[in-house]
């Protein structure tokens, strides 16, 4: 039997942020999307903005639309079954 450890909000906060990338930002647009299991809004233009954000190096909001739209499209972008926006990784 395995003993439970105890943990306080503040590691649970600070774990979750440099999980998905808003303490120490991840290294690529694929790289966020994929740990954060993908980004979702009602509209595109958050999630992109969410997603840049998430990025080291200062990604920009079009450079994110052009790895959605770019000929390497290695971030997707579909529509939930609640009319959501999610950013994924191609790969997956």
């Amino acid at each position: 039997m395995t003993t439970p450890i105890a943990v306080t909000p503040e590691q649970v906060l600070s774990f979750r942020g440099r999980r998905t990338g808003l303490i120490a930002c991840l290294e690529g647009a694929d790289d966020a999307a994929e740990a954060n299991l993908g980004i979702q809004s009602q509209s595109l233009g958050p999630s992109l903005f969410g997603l840049s954000q998430r990025v080291a190096g200062g990604l920009t909001v079009s450079a994110v639309m052009k790895r959605i739209e770019g000929p390497e499209r290695d971030l997707v972008r579909v529509w939930g079954p609640r009319g959501t926006i999610h950013i994924i990784p191609s790969r997956l």
